[in-house]
């Protein structure tokens, strides 16, 4: 009876497993079957994204690929060697109008300088016998400083005729216009660069009563010549860049207007060569050289 009653005890835990045994297979099939289906799902979902994603740049793609084409065709083409012939004369003619307007200018203005001191040292010139005959030196330095006081100028000095330094407009004369070599009561008429402490300067000299009782000397920073020259020479030079700027915009814009239509025949008689013989026409229409042309590839067609 014990042994009857744990059969029957065991039979049920036995039809149960086998009844729940064939459940949980089928549940874990439909489990890996969901799973399978969800995960089709998602690859659905990202192809109809995708495609979404495709749908709503149609016109992109094409466009880009076009455009790379084209680019690479122009740049080894005519157009690229086009713009390359007129750049390079654009600039070369721009860097050399800025030579020359450089150049030119600077001179101008370094002579208008110089022209500066001489006219101070002539005004300096006709003051300057009565102090050197009376030997005033101090009231020649009162008015060799009012002169220095002037925008731009760095010293003037009276010399003797025996060439030394009768007044200045320094208040302590410094070593290298001590050691500066003289010319001479002669007149120079082409000035001098000296060096001033860190800076340099424009010397000129003029003769006091043909040199027979000294000469003055009048310097100018060249610091302040080349700033006045920056100012005016600088702006002139931006203008010429821009402008060379704008003409290679405009000569590749040219080059573009001239090349398109012959690029675009190019890629229509090549669909054309490969049997594409229903390649859209292009430009039969016009009524230049490039319409002749499409409409003789028309005809061959």
């Amino acid at each position: 009876a014990g042994a009857d009653g744990l059969t029957r005890t065991r039979e049920p835990a036995g039809r149960s497993h086998a009844r729940t045994g064939p459940a949980s297979e089928v549940r874990s099939s439909s489990h890996f079957a969901g799973a399978e289906e969800a995960v089709a799902e998602i690859s659905v979902n990202r192809r109809s994204d995708l495609s979404l994603d495709k749908s709503k740049t149609p016109a992109a793609r094409p466009f880009l690929g076009e455009a790379r084409t084209y680019l690479g065709t122009f740049s080894r083409g005519l157009g690229g060697k086009m713009i390359l012939t007129f750049a390079g004369i654009i600039a070369a003619f721009g860097l050399l109008t800025a030579g020359v307007v450089y150049f030119k200018l600077s001179a101008a203005l370094t002579g208008q300088a110089i022209q500066r001191a001489r006219i101070l040292s002539a005004n300096v010139r006709d003051s300057a016998p009565a102090f050197l005959l009376k030997k005033d030196a101090k009231g020649m330095r009162e008015l060799l400083r009012k002169v220095a006081s002037r925008q731009g100028v760095a010293y003037v000095f009276v010399e003797d005729r025996t060439g030394n330094i009768f007044a200045h407009s320094f208040a302590v004369l410094p070593q290298e216009i001590q050691n500066a070599e003289r010319s001479g009561n002669a007149r120079n008429d082409k000035p001098r660069t000296l060096r001033l402490g860190e800076e340099q300067v424009y010397e000129v000299s003029m003769p006091v009563l043909e040199g027979q009782i000294g000469a003055v000397r009048v310097a100018l920073w060249k610091g302040d010549v080349d700033r006045e020259i920056s100012m005016t020479v600088i702006p002139l030079i931006k203008l010429i860049g821009l402008i060379v700027l704008a003409g290679i915009a405009l000569a590749i814009f040219l080059v573009w207007r001239i090349t398109h239509p012959i690029l675009r025949l190019v890629r229509t008689a090549r669909r054309i060569s490969q049997g594409e013989l229903d390649a859209p026409s292009l430009g039969v229409t016009d009524s230049t050289e490039f319409g002749e042309l499409s409409r003789a590839l028309e005809r061959m067609r």
